[in-house]
């Protein structure tokens, strides 16, 4: 299993060498309105960071937070700032970015916004995404309110990079109604592999044999002084018994306890990938 650990435009910083994340994620919400020069430095500094895959998430989470209604069409007006965006201009802005920047990343996540704008205007835009030769790099994604088992199926066949994303723990998965051991067999039966949005949650991870899940989780450490869901190491309990006393609010303290934190996370990574193969779960690269 693959964890990828999100948030690095604004952590990144704080990984000491040689140190490396294996897996990234970024997202194009952060980065829609900066200038290349700044969208390249931080995207170079992020890739010299992860050893493995980096992903740019589209930023459809933070994009429908800012939806006033779900009934909004594909030429309603959403407002954030000083700036007003549609859906389409959104995804016009997108296309632009990873024209410009698909050399840095290994996939990106489509604008997966059908709840709002309609899943044919979704299928339009990866109609786009083919067109500007990109289709290879994306990761579709699968909404079980809008689609079925057989959607998830098609777009396994449809999709070039063989990878596609499912929501994450959420009261709707409680309530019965997302299955994610069938959508994964599913998956696997069509040769894809299945990725989690923000599902890190123990209890989750080994019920279920994502290829890869990510989470912000691990900046916690900085911000509460405290290792979510794995057993802390003797260096990060020394170092947490500092974490009261300011000494993580330092430069120093920060890159530590990062370091500290990633090495972590790539150990339980490391222990899920046993888990589920001494299972009979090996997802094939």
């Amino acid at each position: 299993m693959r964890i990828y650990l999100a948030t690095l435009t604004s952590n990144h910083i704080y990984i000491e060498s040689p140190t490396r994340i294996r897996n990234g994620f970024v997202s194009y919400f952060y980065m829609r309105n900066s200038k290349s020069d700044r969208i390249n430095h931080v995207l170079t500094k992020v890739r010299r960071l992860v050893s493995e895959n980096l992903v740019c998430d589209s930023g459809a989470h933070s994009f429908f937070a800012e939806v006033p209604s779900a009934g909004c069409s594909a030429s309603g007006k959403i407002k954030r700032s000083q700036n007003e965006y549609t859906p389409n201009e959104y995804f016009d802005r997108y296309i632009m970015f990873l024209k410009q920047y698909h050399s840095y990343l290994d996939y990106f996540v489509e604008l997966d916004i059908g709840e709002l704008v309609g899943q044919d205007v979704v299928e339009g835009w990866r109609e786009r995404l083919k067109g500007a030769g990109l289709f290879h790099k994306c990761i579709m994604c699968y909404h079980p309110s809008i689609m079925d088992i057989d959607y998830l199926r098609t777009m396994c066949r449809d999709s070039e990079s063989r990878y596609l994303a499912v929501e994450g723990d959420r009261p709707l998965q409680r309530t019965g109604r997302l299955n994610y051991t069938e959508l994964i067999k599913a998956t696997m039966e069509e040769g894809c592999k299945l990725h989690g949005f923000a599902m890190t949650k123990p209890d989750a991870l080994e019920a279920y044999p994502f290829y890869s899940v990510d989470s912000s989780s691990w900046n916690a450490v900085l911000q509460y002084g405290r290792t979510i869901g794995r057993r802390e190491s003797r260096d990060q309990t020394k170092a947490l018994r500092k974490f009261d006393q300011g000494w993580s609010r330092t430069d120093r303290g920060k890159r530590v306890l990062s370091t500290l934190e990633v090495e972590a996370w790539s150990d339980y990574e490391d222990y899920l990938t046993r888990l589920w193969r001494k299972r009979g779960v090996v997802w094939e690269d």
